[in-house]
């Protein structure tokens, strides 16, 4: 292995974590992957991925992938960092009940009519008869029968406005009410809550479940000056107008890098099993040459030869890439091939077969 390495170098794109990994790659070489983020955070929890296929990192740097490769692959690694967020959202307040009904004959629960999409909502229906039949209707359609109407996971098309019907035994309409309900694809929801007074609010802003909330602030948007603060009372009828809240999130995220793919290089080339004159004959002197060459990058490559005939070493390995008959006999007809490997890595690799057969004089 070289003594200095050289890294593939890119700048951070909106993927604060890249994978650095080395430009040139050769055969046997142990190979150090490093996962990187921008802001340097560094976890026992990264994971890294060959060819689609999770891998091991060193057990003494969990950010470090120590690869023994033979062949080309792709990489990718994965952490989890901290990304921060900033989600809006503003309604406007009106001299009048907005979404929740002042007499309270329909009710949520959780007590919000804007959600989150995903979320559960419970609209609950009481008009003073619990032996009543009530049904819920939304845009012209029968949507649900009893007092009580939950969703499961909101939709946007859930969004809409919704009335309960008290009817009486023959399903005659008795009563009817109606509420509003929001379903929002966002990251901030501003919540009025109505006062029993029904003309003043107190305003809420919620963060979608999925993140941390890290701060908020409240403003009157006509006059983007003031500031106004979680439960702060408004008057509907004194200070109308629209309303907005920012707030700053943050969640933990596993940021996954784009592919690298490494592209390794020959070592040595396959080897060649060459005889030095053809076709051999009986009392001859009979030269085996294994040929090779190694890469011109690492022209100091060690390499160590054995020979082979009929699938038995002839002898074990050595330095030399040739093997020498003094006089060839009919005997030593055959198959034989050659094998060159490292002798500091496990690259193995083996030539074709070559028959050889000697002829008599």
């Amino acid at each position: 292995m070289p003594s200095t390495i050289h890294y593939q170098l890119s700048c951070f794109p909106e993927n604060p974590v890249i994978l650095q990994a080395p430009v040139y790659v050769h055969e046997g070489d142990t190979v150090p992957l490093r996962c990187h983020s921008r802001s340097g955070y560094s976890t026992d929890q990264t994971k890294f991925y060959k060819n689609g296929i999770m891998v091991l990192a060193s057990a003494a740097d969990p950010n470090l992938l120590e690869d023994n490769t033979k062949s080309n692959a792709t990489y990718a690694c994965s952490m989890p960092v901290i990304r921060t967020y900033r989600g809006s959202d503003k309604i406007e307040i009106f001299p009048a009940p907005l979404g929740v009904p002042s007499n309270r004959m329909i009710t949520f629960m959780p007590n919000r009519n804007r959600l989150f999409k995903g979320e559960s909502i419970t609209m609950a229906c009481n008009m003073g008869n619990l032996y009543a039949s009530y049904v819920w209707i939304k845009d012209d359609w029968e949507v649900h029968r009893g007092m009580y109407y939950t969703i499961a996971s909101a939709q946007v098309d859930h969004s809409g406005i919704y009335y309960c019907v008290q009817t009486d035994w023959l399903g005659v309409p008795i009563k009817r009410e109606t509420a509003i309900l929001e379903v929002i694809n966002g990251l901030v929801i501003i919540q009025p809550l109505l006062h029993e007074d029904g003309r003043s609010y107190s305003l809420k802003c919620y963060n979608s479940p999925e993140y941390s909330l890290q701060s908020t602030q409240f403003y009157k948007c006509s006059e983007n000056i003031c500031v106004f603060w979680d439960n702060d009372v408004i008057d509907s009828w004194n200070a109308p107008g629209e309303y907005r809240c920012d707030s700053e999130l943050y969640r933990n995220e596993y940021v996954t890098t784009d592919l690298v793919s490494l592209h390794v290089r020959e070592l040595f080339s396959q080897p060649e099993l060459k005889l030095s004159h053809n076709p051999a004959v009986e009392g001859d002197h009979m030269t085996l040459t294994c040929d090779t060459s190694p890469s011109r990058h690492r022209q100091r490559t060690e390499l160590q030869f054995a020979f082979y005939k009929d699938g038995q070493d002839i002898p074990r390995y050595g330095s030399s890439n040739q093997y020498g008959v003094q006089s060839a006999q009919l005997k030593d007809s055959g198959n034989y091939f050659c094998e060159v490997k490292t002798s500091t890595t496990n690259v193995l690799k083996r030539s074709p077969m070559l028959h050889i057969k000697i002829q008599g004089k």
